[in-house]
């Protein structure tokens, strides 16, 4: 439970002092840290978005044009 609660609040200890540093990171390195990490689910994710969004709107215009003929 103890270690649970350092892990979560990325508390650290020193060994010689016996002191308790909290550790000051942002969200914001973490999200980038995650995006360095994993590049290619990143990629393929982005991709397939864009390739959804596409395939939308091409279905549209072709609903758009058999409704004019």
């Amino acid at each position: 439970m103890e270690y649970t609660k350092d892990v979560i609040f990325n508390v650290n200890y020193k060994d010689k002092l016996g002191r308790i540093i909290l550790s000051n990171k942002k969200s914001k390195s973490k999200i980038l840290n995650i995006i360095k990490e994993n590049k290619l689910v990143i990629t393929v994710l982005c991709s397939l978005v864009v390739l959804i969004s596409i395939d939308i709107v091409l279905v549209n215009n072709f609903i758009k044009l058999l409704t004019t003929m």
